[in-house]
């Protein structure tokens, strides 16, 4: 091969995949599951004593094989049938091909080289060369009216000024020997760049006789904006066609997405075993939720102690709700959770069980309204809902200021909106292990762990990096203080972190 070029590709990062909804061991129904899920060949050779080391050593000159060096072996591979180079230059009368590796040269009379001097001296495809074709004497030339004619032998003659030659274009610009009187048609060369904003894989540029022609350029892609799509050209059309689902290139803060999300970044849901170590694993958005919640601006998750509810809250006032192996669609928080004032933004959500027939579910918020302590200082609010396995999550409490940090170890909740928690309950919810009732919350990127059934009730805070929840499972495990929601699967001692 003689020459070679370079091209880009996008690969699908890989992950170990895992049920992101509540499974058939939940109760009320099963939910969503997913699982992980040329050229001829040309004579070979050995490059030099000794074997080729890289495909250099196996250049064989023909510009229509691919030079392949594997085990010390050289291989030349017939490149698929065309222009060589991939485009044919339209000006030569000439046609250049490969044909089953061999180069083609052919004479193509029909093709339009560039003019030398029009209208003077033209130029024609004659047996496969670039042929000058000349006007007759007195044939008109120069400017509209200036006189000037040609000589016959393709000179535009008689000038005196270099108006009298044609007016300065962008591809042009007209000089006059007054010695001579011959006017020079300055002409820009063939190629020469012109001004093109447009990102449309086409390039305007001068051809060669005066006038700005348009070609295919394919380095003028159109960036979509969106960066899990690969921006290319196809000949002088933009395609921008996305990357596969999992795959995580440069600038995207998170992963690609798929279903009808295909092409855009968002983030994965994370999953492993807890409290007992295990390793994470993780899926798209757009996998592990069936599609049904939008991989961006999620805000919270939670799941009740039965498994068979799960909310997800979105950063649009949105709440979507699976049910019993469905998904339920979406609708505004304020619609689904009573007294919910309109406007509030939710930071997170936690959900226990105090062995009764309902979780209650707490909210806080980070926006929306304010809540005021006895001591009238303004305070983050909270909201409380008994939620039972069916039926809408009717109110309890709320809205109301979170109370000041007081216990030890107790996390500033007050005052900082909680990026993160959930309820996990490691045993039944009966009054002999209320112990074993704990709530996890995240913030600032400190993990408080709250066992809410004991006094004192916050253990010591940990760095999320130094806690129970990365530690046990580093390995694939979410960034430090990337986490935006966490929710718990209680019948399959399952932890779920929202990240990027």
């Amino acid at each position: 091969m003689a020459t070679s070029g370079s091209g880009a590709a996008g690969g699908d990062a890989s992950s170990t995949q895992a049920t992101a909804a509540p499974s058939s061991a939940s109760q009320g129904g099963g939910g969503p599951t997913t699982t992980g899920g040329g050229a001829e060949q040309g004579g070979g050779g050995v490059g030099g004593a000794g074997g080729c080391q890289s495909a250099s050593d196996c250049d064989d000159d023909n510009p229509c094989t691919s030079d392949l060096c594997a085990d010390a072996v050289c291989d030349n591979v017939a490149i698929a049938d065309g222009p060589i180079g991939g485009a044919d230059d339209p000006n030569d009368c000439r046609d250049r091909l490969c044909q089953a590796g061999e180069e083609i040269d052919l004479s193509d009379n029909a093709e339009n080289p560039i003019d030398a001097n029009p209208p003077c001296e033209l130029t024609v495809c004659a047996s496969g060369t670039p042929t000058p074709d000349f006007a007759g004497a007195g044939t008109q030339c120069g400017a509209s009216g200036s006189g000037l004619e040609c000589d016959g032998a393709g000179i535009c003659a008689g000038c005196q000024d270099a108006g009298q030659c044609g007016s300065d274009t962008e591809c042009a610009t007209p000089l006059c020997d007054v010695g001579t009187g011959v006017c020079d048609p300055g002409f820009e060369g063939y190629g020469f760049l012109l001004s093109d904003e447009d990102a449309n894989c086409t390039q305007r540029i001068c051809n060669g006789s005066g006038a700005p022609t348009t070609v295919s350029d394919a380095n003028d892609t159109f960036d979509d904006g969106r960066s899990c799509t690969l921006d290319t050209c196809d000949g002088a059309t933009p395609v921008n066609d996305p990357y596969g689902a999992g795959s995580a290139p440069l600038g995207c803060n998170g992963v690609c997405q798929g279903g009808s999300y295909l092409g855009e970044c968002g983030l994965r849901v994370y999953s492993r075993a807890f409290p007992q170590a295990g390793s994470w694993s993780w899926q798209p958005v757009s996998t592990a939720f069936e599609d049904q919640v939008p991989p961006t601006g999620i805000l919270a998750a939670e799941m009740n102690s039965a498994g068979n509810r799960l909310f997800v809250w979105s950063s649009d006032g949105s709440v979507y709700e699976y049910f019993s192996g469905d998904w339920r669609g979406s609708s505004l928080s304020t619609d689904r959770f009573e007294n919910l004032v309109s406007g509030t933004t939710i930071a997170a959500a936690v959900m226990a069980n105090a062995g009764s027939s309902f979780d209650i579910l707490i909210l806080t918020t980070t926006a929306g309204e304010t809540c005021f302590g006895p001591e009238g200082q303004a305070r983050r609010c909270s909201y409380t809902y008994n939620v039972e396995p069916t039926g809408a999550p009717a109110h309890a409490t709320g809205p109301a200021s979170i109370p000041p940090q007081s216990p030890p170890n107790q996390p500033p909740q007050d005052i900082v909106p909680i990026a993160w928690g959930f309820g996990e309950q490691r045993y039944p919810g009966d009054s002999a292990e209320l112990d074993r009732v704990v709530a996890w919350k995240g913030l600032e990127g400190i993990v408080y762990k709250e066992l809410l059934f004991r006094d004192p009730p916050y253990d010591p805070p940990f760095t999320e990096a130094s806690s129970e929840l990365l530690i046990n499972g580093a390995t694939d495990a979410p960034a430090p203080g990337t986490v935006v929601a966490a929710y718990y699967d209680r019948p399959n001692t399952t932890v779920y972190l929202v990240a990027p």
